[in-house]
């Protein structure tokens, strides 16, 4: 586990970074597959490139202002520059600028939400990967012969106080993305989004357990807030699964 890629004694790269950038690549790499597919219009894709442009800084915003909130951090600009990200924060904030401005671009919201499902999920299985080169999202300790150990001064290493063996829930989950990558596309266009929230909601529920780094608190400590979260995304995509299941929802955004 290697938090940077050292080029030269003055140059380090965050893995976690080039990880997620290589997400975004193949995220981007097959959006471009599907549009083409879709035989979309070149001034209908240079409207969506921008509106993920601009959903993808709110969701930046969104993914460390949920950081703080999870943390019980004030809401400070030197909190802002050096807390961390939540995944769920960025999903949530980028989506609520998607959606206003498909609206304003009068692109076909579902569909394009479909659409954008499984360039999500590459994206993200990239970037769990960066987070375990980095050290962040650690597990609990464990007896496995799953289990890892984290170099001294790294994340886990801090908050054990020793170098133990947790499991990698990292790879846990960048493992069943890849795999969900694979399912998703295989199932019914119209599906896409409703199993995704659905499926991604109860693998990242049950992989919360496994969580060791500090979970923040929300609603009481029942459960870590992704928890509550992926209640509420499993509970959103039965709810969409059940209300177009029997409309007629065309491929093309």
């Amino acid at each position: 586990m290697h938090q940077y890629l050292v080029i030269s004694p003055t140059l380090k790269l965050p893995l976690y970074n080039i990880m997620l950038g290589i997400g975004c690549i193949f995220a981007f790499l097959f959006l471009e597959k599907q549009l083409d597919n879709q035989k979309c219009s070149d001034k209908k894709a240079l409207l969506l490139y921008l509106t993920l442009i601009i959903s993808g800084l709110f969701g930046f915003f969104g993914a460390k202002m949920f950081e703080m909130l999870y943390k019980n951090q004030a809401l400070s600009w030197h909190n802002f520059i050096h807390s961390g990200f939540t995944f769920y924060g960025g999903i949530i904030m980028g989506s609520i600028a998607l959606i206003f401005l498909s609206k304003c671009f009068k692109f076909k919201i579902f569909s394009l939400l479909n659409t954008l499902t499984p360039c999500v999920i590459i994206a993200h299985a990239w970037g769990r990967i960066g987070c375990f080169l980095g050290g962040c999202c650690f597990g609990k300790m464990t007896s496995s012969f799953l289990g890892v150990q984290y170099p001294e001064n790294s994340l886990p290493f801090l908050f054990y106080k020793e170098s133990v063996k947790i499991h990698p829930v990292q790879l846990y989950e960048s493992a069943f993305l890849f795999i969900l990558f694979f399912v998703i596309n295989k199932i019914q266009f119209k599906n896409r989004f409703c199993a995704y929230l659905i499926i991604y909601g109860i693998i990242r529920f049950l992989l919360e357990f496994l969580r060791g780094d500090f979970r923040g608190t929300l609603l009481g400590n029942t459960f870590s807030p992704s928890q509550i979260i992926s209640l509420l995304c499993i509970s959103l995509g039965l709810g969409l699964y059940y209300f177009y299941q029997n409309k007629n929802i065309s491929i093309g955004i």
